[in-house]
């Protein structure tokens, strides 16, 4: 195929050089209009979980869960616990970009202690681009 385009007229042979640039260009945008689409999704999700959790419906939080393999869900946290603060630690996507880890610290009581406790959670999002949303694959913090 070089040998052809050397032989064209080189005005022609520009076209069709700016032609499969601008292709390129073109594929790699939509890629990246996708992986913005698909983080903001995931900023959002989050943003409403941890709005969840720190108001305590925690029914509600098991709502984002998609467990994996054998994985049981824990029983939901008894109702008098008040969360106090949900803070994200880190953030690190993994091999692919349809795998987040996420790191966040809960401050949290019980109404009848007062105690403020702190527990990390680790958490792992997964992109289902079946249904172009995000899950939890792990279990709800355990609340002590």
């Amino acid at each position: 195929m070089f040998c052809m385009l050397q032989r064209q007229n080189p005005v022609v042979t520009m076209k069709i050089f700016l032609t499969s640039v601008l292709v390129t260009l073109l594929l790699a945008g939509c890629a990246t209009i996708s992986d913005n689409k698909r983080q903001k999704s995931f900023d959002e999700t989050t943003l409403l979980y941890e709005k969840i959790i720190r108001w305590g419906d925690f029914a509600a939080a098991s709502q984002f869960q998609q467990l994996e393999g054998d994985a049981q869900g824990r029983p939901l946290p008894q109702a008098d616990i008040r969360v106090t603060s949900y803070r994200q630690l880190s953030r690190n996507t993994l091999s692919n970009e349809n795998t987040i880890a996420v790191k966040v610290q809960i401050d949290y009581y019980h109404n009848d202690t007062l105690k403020v406790i702190t527990l990390t959670d680790n958490q792992i999002w997964k992109y289902t681009p079946d249904e172009n949303s995000w899950r939890i694959t792990t279990p709800l913090p355990v609340f002590h």
